[in-house]
Order: structure tokens, then sequence, then C-alpha cells
């Protein structure tokens, strides 16, 4: 079971798409994802992570994978959109949902 871990600093686009419908918190700061917002991610190929999903989990366009956005966001998954230098994922935000409570000891 693997799960990437997306960080603010890889963000680079958002914007809105219609069919998208969520309220999750997202940001640091905890402002909650607007409803129909889309996030992109872009990882270089020299990340670990991009090494990790195209030459170990052999992932490719159009695939899906599990994501979590650090620190203590949610969990979800996103697509792949391109492999051409890196990997750059699109957030799929209908499937966000909190991360596990964590224990109190």
């Amino acid at each position: 079971m693997n799960l990437i871990l997306l960080d603010h600093p890889h963000q680079v686009v958002v914007g809105v798409e219609p069919e998208a419908d969520t309220s999750v918190n997202v940001e640091d700061d905890g402002a909650p994802l607007e409803p129909n917002e889309s996030l992109e991610f872009e990882l270089t190929e020299k990340d670990f992570r991009a090494k990790h999903i195209t030459k170990h989990l052999k992932k490719a366009v159009g695939d899906r994978l599990r994501v979590g956005l650090f620190p203590n966001g949610p969990l979800g998954q996103a697509v792949i959109q391109s492999t051409t230098s890196g990997v750059r994922l699109k957030l799929d935000t209908s499937t966000l949902r909190p991360p596990p409570n964590r224990p109190l000891v």
C-alpha cells in the first residue's frame, strides 16, 4: 500500500472544475479547499517521489495514486497528468477525506 505525500511548495496550479464538490481543509493556515477547486502538483524528475511513482510503481499518464497532503491534510487520490521531466499530478477533490485520528498517547 503506497501513499505519496504532497506538500504545498509543489502546488503549481489552482483552478475550478464544475463537477467536483468538496470542502476539505488542505491549507496549513486552515483555509478550506473551495468547492470545485482543482489542485495540481509538479514533482521534478529528481524528486524521489517522481522516481518511485514511475520506476517502482510503474505508473503512467491516466493512472491514479493514493496521496496525502502534508502536514495533517486530507487523504485522497490524484491522477497522473504527465510523466515528461518529472510527474504532474492532479488531485481528485471528490476522493478527499480527513486524515485518521492520531492516538492521544
